[in-house]
């Protein structure tokens, strides 16, 4: 009788030493699938001969520089039970990352270094190269893609790029020459000259006339990749809100001589139709300033106004321009300034409040050259004012604000308070402006420069001669 007590209370001992092996099993098990880590006594209590799955490392064992530096935008995944937890260094997410309220890229100023794009930024004085081999350039309405016109191998074509740079792909590719970017409002269009000319022209009338009568004005539908042509002419300028192109008509006559036919600012809508004449220019006219030429047409930002150049002629030793601009539905252009030489196209505050003009007098009687004969000017719109001509006096509905000699380039700020200008490398304002010092072709500087102050902040130095400057907002 003794004999049975003996053995159950040994199969009792057996099974208890059984439930708390068991157990301690069943607790690191658990322990591991959630991610956590035992304490030290758990951990170093279980033999290893019990098939316990390898535990993650302590705290004080992981890497330093992951959970410090862990950000809380990272959301951590669920680890399958029994696979050992990873970490990715956030090193790794760096490069892509955006950090809510700081854009990606600042304010910049664009423009050409050695045929190079080149964007230089605002915010922290650093320089970005966009593309090479870029004769001119135009951003897109938001700043987020460029056209470019580059030249490869005498090859001349529209480019596209994104403004940092990636996803370079041309958009044109033939024997033709292009020119003269305007971008849709949304984006989808671009407006462009092109022709079959060897070169463009020169900043001359002859020049002017010859490449213009030969061009035509082309129309590139970026969806559908298909192209119109709107007609013969050339420099187009898409209105702001997307209804209408205007142009410049092809001259009648070009020869060698001076121009001596009419030709004429033009508006039709993106499929081409609906065309009419804006404004005209015609030397059998009997008005003496219907000119010979009118062209380099520029919408005000609402496109309620077109502004434009009207070349009257050669007189008292000066190659006389008026500045003019209409009702965009009526016409019937206001005279708004004037220059001598060659003006290019008006340039309006996006606010549109004030015009900045840039004048090339390559007639200059004083026979100066490289940027003695170049100056930039501001005018406030709808104010009375007046300019003197060779045959006297004549009212204008806009005033001079300010004159900056030997600026080849202008572009305003967004926010319309201060615009960049181009001006030759070691310009100071205490240059005499009545002495040719800058007689030479060179680089340029890039300078802030608000209207009523002498430029105040050199931005950019080494930069191509005549360049076109963008001043465009962060993205």
């Amino acid at each position: 009788m003794s004999y049975a007590p003996s053995e159950m209370e040994r199969n009792s001992r057996l099974l208890c030493q059984i439930v708390k092996v068991l157990l301690t099993i069943s607790v690191i098990a658990v322990l591991a699938a959630c991610g956590s880590t035992p304490d030290q006594e758990v951990a170093t209590s279980t033999p290893a001969a019990t098939g316990t799955p390898t535990l993650a490392p302590s705290p004080t064992e992981r890497s330093p520089t992951l959970a410090p530096t862990l950000s809380p935008a990272v959301t951590p995944t669920t680890t399958p039970s029994g696979v050992t937890p990873t970490t990715t260094p956030l090193s790794t997410f760096a490069p892509t990352r955006t950090v809510q309220g700081s854009p990606a890229i600042g304010s910049e100023i664009l423009f050409l270094r050695d045929n190079t794009l080149v964007a230089y930024n605002l915010d922290n004085g650093q320089e970005r190269s966009i593309a090479p081999q870029v004769r001119m350039f135009a951003a897109a309405p938001d700043g987020r893609r460029l056209a470019l016109i580059r030249e490869i191998e005498q090859a001349v074509d529209i480019w596209l790029v994104e403004r940092d740079g990636s996803d370079l792909r041309p958009i044109t590719n033939n024997a033709n020459i292009e020119g003269e970017l305007s971008w849709a409002p949304d984006g989808q269009a671009i407006a462009y000259t092109e022709t079959e000319a060897a070169r463009q022209y020169d900043l001359d009338w002859e020049s002017w006339s010859r490449w213009c009568s030969t061009s035509a004005v082309q129309l590139h539908d970026l969806t559908s990749q298909t192209t119109i042509t709107l007609g013969q002419g050339c420099n187009p300028a898409f209105a702001p809100d997307g209804r209408r192109i205007a142009f410049a008509t092809a001259p009648e006559a070009a020869d060698d001589a001076m121009p001596s036919a009419a030709n004429a600012i033009h508006l039709v809508n993106r499929q081409g139709e609906n065309g009419w004449d804006f404004a005209e220019a015609s030397p059998d006219s009997e008005d003496s300033d219907s000119g010979l030429i009118v062209y380099a047409p520029a919408w005000s930002p609402d496109s309620a106004q077109l502004a434009y150049q009207r070349f009257i002629g050669y007189r008292a030793l000066v190659d006389i321009n008026l500045t003019e601009m209409g009702d965009s539905y009526v016409g019937d252009g206001q005279l708004l300034g004037a220059g001598a030489g060659w003006l290019h196209p008006p340039i309006f505050s996006p606010d549109g409040n004030r015009m900045a003009l840039i004048e090339n007098n390559f007639s200059d009687a004083r026979g100066f050259g490289g940027y003695e004969t170049w100056q930039a000017q501001v005018l406030r719109l709808n104010e009375a004012g007046e300019v003197f001509l060779p045959d006297g006096t004549r009212q204008t509905s806009a005033t001079q604000v300010d004159r900056l000699f030997r600026a080849t380039a202008a572009a305003w700020s967004p926010d319309s308070n201060a615009l960049v200008v181009a001006l030759p490398s070691g310009w100071s304002a205490d240059t005499p402006t009545t002495e040719p010092i800058y007689t030479n072709i060179g680089p340029s500087e890039i300078w802030r420069w608000t209207p009523g102050q002498a430029p105040s902040e050199r931005l950019a130095v080494g930069i191509d001669f005549a360049s076109p400057l963008a001043w465009l907002p962060p993205l």
